[in-house]
């Protein structure tokens, strides 16, 4: 990401910490904002975020500006993209959700934001865990889902640069073990009826996602074979 890009990124999420303070009549400082972006910025620039970065981030808030007026609450859903892989601990046995809406707490205290509007962006938040994806059915979830998994349905040469940079992310775990936890993954979302939980996104993406997914489980699975007819 250029400097151009993060200093854009920077821009914008200063505007929604003032915007999210006009909703509880309240300004936030400067110093509060600085503190925050600091916060995320060093969250999503940890060297092992090779897909789980900030371009992640821009990715999301790109797809969030074509259909955010079809959001019940668009700031809370924004808030939600900022901080929904803010905590992201390569670990199969992580409790990165949960530990991200916590600092998504935080941050909803330090600029007075109320119950009502902290249990929204919780909310959103989760809807990013796509293993209990069907846990809250309203517009707005449904809609974040689907924006965090727009990667699975971009042409193979993005949706090949993003399972390399999964695997990058993942570099210690062994291949083998790697491969299968992927393959698992892979025929979970390939079960479902529906990747996309949007009818937007289903209609724009479900083609194309299953394809990839697809072609990338038919590699881990030709790989698998051979390994079992080679063991060592």
């Amino acid at each position: 990401m250029t400097e151009t890009d993060k200093n854009n990124l920077q821009n914008r999420f200063t505007l929604l910490c003032r915007r999210l303070g006009e909703t509880c009549q309240q300004s936030p400082d400067e110093s509060t904002i600085a503190k925050w972006w600091e916060i995320l910025d060093g969250k999503y620039s940890e060297p092992g975020r090779r897909y789980h970065g900030w371009n992640h981030i821009a990715q999301c808030l790109r797809e969030f500006d074509g259909v955010a007026h079809m959001l019940r609450w668009p700031l809370a859903s924004e808030t939600a993209f900022w901080f929904h892989d803010a905590e992201y601990d390569f670990n199969p046995a992580n409790e990165n959700i949960k530990l991200s809406a916590k600092l998504a707490f935080e941050f909803g205290k330090g600029l007075g934001l109320g119950f009502m509007a902290q249990g929204a962006i919780e909310r959103r938040i989760y809807a990013t865990d796509h293993a209990m994806c069907a846990a809250d059915d309203t517009q707005d979830c449904r809609l974040i889902s689907s924006i965090d998994l727009a990667i699975l349905g971009q042409s193979w040469e993005h949706y090949l640069a993003y399972a390399r940079n999964i695997r990058r992310e993942y570099v210690h775990v062994v291949q083998e073990t790697f491969r299968d936890n992927r393959l698992a993954f892979l025929k979970s979302m390939l079960a479902r009826s529906a990747i996309y939980r949007h009818e937007a996104f289903a209609a724009k993406y479900e083609g194309a996602a299953r394809a990839n997914m697809m072609l990338e489980a038919g590699i881990l699975e030709s790989e698998q074979k051979t390994t079992l007819l080679n063991p060592r």
